[in-house]
């Protein structure tokens, strides 16, 4: 199993017992197992890969998205971050790097392309946070530019598999619907998330195209926002209808990677986004009737008046 593996793998990193045991953990391996098993959801484009050879590219570039995590977070908490955490960092980075060097030789082609998706992952993660410093009120479009920026070190994976698969002499079928499906997937995710860490988000000063489109409806509304608990904005955020909107938009996604894993017959992922997106759909359509319930009480309330 794959879960296996990588704990076999975690064990023999040089960092600390206690990182090892939570990026090893249970709850860790299930919060993270799409990325974990995304190799072996996009096998079926690639003909011909080695099985050792997916199983090991699972484990590696899953490891090195956990470095990614773990980077992310010691960058949220920069002024907080212990020696430990950071040596734990590096020596997983260092890990992940060697492990896909065993697969993909240094002037494989491979490695030009893994350059340009962490250049573009790391490009969308320093504008979003220069937008939430600025607090810049995003459209549409450019949030889902980002969020499909910091989806980029995925795409390594469906280039990993291309170059894996041109050695077996059957090389995979057009890229593009894969990338696509993985970018949907992705944006369809942010929107959710922004969402569910809307408070939170606020409280760490991450500023996102959720409380920018709240701002805008305020500020529209001739609503004075300035020193607003951000308990209440998030009031907003549910009865203005931004959420379901954005829930809307989120949903549309989804939709159209299903769509796509559909048309690869790409069966293992197809499994995970339709339970994901039957669950947004019974969420928007519980807010739904909640928002209604709520706006009608409140009719009543002012007809009595």
């Amino acid at each position: 199993m794959l879960t296996q593996a990588v704990r076999q793998n975690v064990a023999v990193i040089a960092a600390s017992e206690t990182f090892k045991q939570q990026i090893s953990s249970e709850a860790e391996l299930k919060a993270y197992g799409f990325y974990l098993t995304l190799p072996e959801c996009l096998a079926p484009q690639f003909p011909g890969i080695d099985a050792q050879e997916l199983e090991a590219l699972a484990v590696y570039s899953y490891l090195y998205f956990r470095f990614i995590i773990a980077l992310d977070k010691l960058i949220d908490q920069a002024t907080v971050a212990t020696t430990q955490q950071m040596l734990d960092c590096v020596a997983l980075h260092e890990y992940a790097v060697r492990g896909l060097a065993h697969l993909f030789p240094i002037n494989d082609a491979f490695w030009q392309r893994f350059k340009w998706c962490q250049e573009r992952y790391a490009s969308a993660n320093l504008q979003e946070k220069e937008d939430a410093r600025w607090r810049r009120e995003l459209t549409r479009e450019q949030f889902e530019e980002l969020a499909t920026g910091k989806s980029a070190i995925c795409f390594a994976i469906v280039y990993a598999l291309d170059e894996l698969s041109r050695r077996t002499g059957q090389p995979g079928a057009s890229l593009q619907p894969l990338l696509d499906c993985l970018a949907g997937i992705h944006v369809g995710s942010q929107y959710y998330d922004d969402i569910d860490d809307f408070t939170q988000d606020w409280q760490q000063g991450q500023y996102t195209y959720t409380h920018g489109r709240v701002q805008g409806f305020l500020r529209g509304q001739g609503i004075e926002e300035a020193g607003m608990p951000i308990e209440t904005r998030q009031r907003f955020l549910f009865s203005s209808g931004i959420a379901i909107e954005l829930m809307s938009l989120g949903q549309a996604h989804y939709a159209a990677s299903l769509e796509l894993a559909s048309q690869c017959g790409l069966q293992q992922l197809l499994a995970y986004l339709q339970p994901q997106l039957s669950r947004y759909q019974e969420l928007q359509a519980k807010l739904s009737g909640m928002i209604s319930t709520a706006r009608q009480q409140a009719s009543l309330a002012e007809a009595s008046c």
